[in-house]
């Protein structure tokens, strides 16, 4: 999937988010995971925290017909944490709005 730049965005992620994606690395990222993908590893990992984040990369590369490579679960790990600090983010904005 492609995505085309929007004129105002500076960087490329700011595209992938209005899409529903994240990239994987800030600047120019060749990998983006699904903001739902996020979502729904977040879910299982509070349901099961031993469901870690190498079989979620793994089970991704299955569902996708690639081979697993450990690069891919550090992708996922890095881009899991960027999304849990958007989640923490925008909970703290919405906490002082609401004050």
């Amino acid at each position: 999937m492609s995505f085309r730049p929007v004129p105002n965005h500076v960087y490329p992620n700011e595209t992938l988010i209005l899409s529903g994606y994240l990239g994987c690395v800030p600047l120019f990222p060749t990998i983006a995971i699904s903001l739902r993908t996020l979502a729904a590893f977040h879910q299982l990992h509070c349901s099961c925290p031993r469901f870690s984040i190498q079989a979620a990369a793994k089970t991704l590369c299955f569902l996708h017909h690639i081979p697993y490579r450990p690069y891919l679960t550090v992708q996922l790990s890095n881009t899991s944490d960027v999304y849990l600090e958007i989640l923490h983010r925008m909970d703290c904005q919405l906490k002082r709005e609401l004050k």
